[in-house]
């Protein structure tokens, strides 16, 4: 596919699937027995056993037998330890490795709604790291913005990223590698792209615009900035004194033609970057701290424009708009961060707080990070 060429929307009508309007029954905690401790009882005076007598002996055998056995205990708690930290860091910087149940929530344009993606996992073994996923409830999903009403409106196992229109039934979204749009009054599909990898897309104010992240203008590019402009199904690659921008998660600011997205500085920082699309001009916001692994993804401004989430060392961070100000939101893993229209809350995934395996569900917060509430779990999954 050109850049710039003229593409007309392909509609499309989904497969039929039956309605889940109820979850199942959440996981139970495991309860541990402990038995009572039987009590000693010692009766009045010192009195010295052969017993006690050897423990005071330093030169016994016993005693040495004894400390040798507690080195040995204490040597291989350090080295189990010491895996377990190895572990906990390989999981910090790939987080995939623990599927999420629930994946890219965001509010409908009244609030009153959430869209997100599911992925039925009906099985996970921790050992080899691998999700059994029904396919046939796994898909693009509404759902109250308590949790209430769920219900699949698309199945599909390759879709990720909705976003609603701010002014239509419309969901943006990646499907196939590709940007759909889904209606949903009709539950049909247009297709923006067609060829290529295209992902992350965001409607402007007047939702009459997406901005994406793509390889379409050039292989040796991939995930540059694309806009689609809805009037006239033309897509146009964004560029800079004629070069294309390396970014990815672009989201549009409000009521200007600014776009925020996540890109790599010269010395390979990830970087939170600001673009101004009319006077062509680039604004390094925010500079990773640690540059790990999802170090400053999925910015997300507010709806007034003057605060801005995003997600750093797998926790939920708030800024001001100008990246000053760091204030951390979650300490217990955060992920795709939205905020709702009237931006008193937010959305986004975290570890199931019923599952000891960590599978990320949906949860909602208020603009501070307080009154966190889960309302997505992780019903049916066996672990084995």
């Amino acid at each position: 596919m050109q850049p710039n060429s003229e593409h007309t929307r392909n509609p499309l009508r989904p497969q039929s699937s039956k309605q889940h309007t109820r979850m199942g029954e959440r996981l139970k905690p495991h309860e541990t027995y402990h038995a009572p401790s039987e009590r000693s009882h010692e009766s009045e005076g010192t009195y010295y056993t052969k017993k006690s007598i050897a423990l005071l002996c330093p030169f016994d055998a016993r005693v040495f037998r004894m400390l040798l056995f507690q080195c040995l205990g204490l040597i291989l708690c350090l080295f189990i330890l010491g895996c377990m930290s190895e572990i906990f860091d390989t999981e910090r910087e790939n987080p995939l490795l623990i599927p999420d149940a629930y994946l890219y929530p965001s509010y409908s344009p009244d609030g009153g709604e959430i869209v997100f993606i599911k992925q039925h996992i009906t099985k996970y073994n921790p050992t080899s790291q691998t999700p059994i996923i029904n396919p046939d409830s796994s898909g693009l999903w509404i759902m109250g913005n308590d949790g209430s009403n769920m219900r699949m409106i698309l199945n599909g196992t390759n879709i990720c990223s909705p976003v609603f229109s701010p002014v239509e039934d419309l969901i943006a979204m990646g499907y196939n590698n590709n940007i759909a749009i889904y209606s949903v009054k009709d539950s049909s599909i247009s297709f923006v792209t067609e060829s290529g990898e295209s992902y992350f897309p965001f409607w402007n104010s007047t939702g009459m615009k997406l901005v994406f992240d793509s390889n379409l203008s050039s292989l040796q590019q991939p995930n540059a900035l694309h806009t689609f402009n809805l009037e006239d199904n033309v897509i146009s690659p964004i560029t800079i004194h004629g070069n294309l921008i390396f970014c990815k998660m672009p989201v549009w600011y409000p009521h200007y033609n600014f776009i925020y997205y996540q890109t790599w500085n010269g010395s390979n920082q990830r970087c939170i970057d600001k673009f101004n699309i009319e006077q062509s001009e680039i604004e390094t916001i925010i500079t990773s701290r640690s540059n790990k692994y999802k170090d400053l993804s999925y910015p997300r401004v507010s709806p007034d424009g003057t605060e801005l989430i995003f997600v750093d060392d797998l926790q939920i961070w708030k800024t001001s708009i100008d990246g000053s100000g760091w204030m951390q939101l979650t300490t217990d893993r955060g992920d795709c961060p939205s905020w709702s229209p009237d931006g008193q809350r937010i959305v986004f995934t975290a570890p199931d707080a019923e599952s000891s395996v960590g599978f990320g569900v949906i949860w909602t917060m208020s603009y501070d990070g307080l009154n966190k509430r889960q309302i997505t779990f992780t019903a049916g999954v066996t672990i084995e």
